[in-house]
């Protein structure tokens, strides 16, 4: 009988996630996530180390909750800090960390995407799909990275 591969986290996750500052306004958080297939952006301090991160389900709350903006970018929800909305303290995985393990924590914890680490710095992200994807033997070889602009990303 042949033995099955055990895939780590590192197989599975997208290399170089989307970072943001605390400060990041969320208007600029909402074209990243209109402009993309991202779950979550990464929520970075001044020395890249992860503080939070902002998921896509949390942003549509903050524009649901009063009413969808005609232009966020003059709307007070839309200067709020994504820091006024980030998820913290975060749940993380390391490159290592085997992908049933990975799976499981998301499952338990209802998130469709968590960043991957090493010490405190993101060095990837891992969604759902991706990691079942992976199990179930499709993806092999792929890794993705986005490029998007908006003026606050760095």
């Amino acid at each position: 009988m042949e033995e099955q591969p055990t895939y780590s986290a590192a197989d599975a996750m997208t290399y170089r996630p989307l970072k943001i500052s605390p400060q990041t306004p969320l208007a600029d958080v909402e074209v990243i996530f209109a402009q993309s297939e991202h779950d979550c952006v990464a929520v970075c301090d001044r020395d890249g180390a992860l503080v939070g991160v902002v998921t896509r389900t949390g942003m549509s709350r903050v524009l649901r909750d009063a009413g969808r903006p005609k232009n966020p970018r003059r709307d007070d929800r839309g200067r709020r800090p994504a820091a006024s909305i980030m998820m913290s303290p975060v749940v993380a995985v390391t490159p290592e960390t085997p992908l049933r393990a990975v799976l499981a924590r998301m499952e338990e914890r209802r998130l469709e995407s968590v960043p991957v680490v090493i010490g405190a710095l993101p060095i990837g992200m891992i969604r759902r799909r991706d990691v079942r994807q992976r199990l179930r033997g499709r993806g092999e070889g792929r890794s993705r990275t986005w490029t998007i602009e908006p003026s606050s990303i760095r």
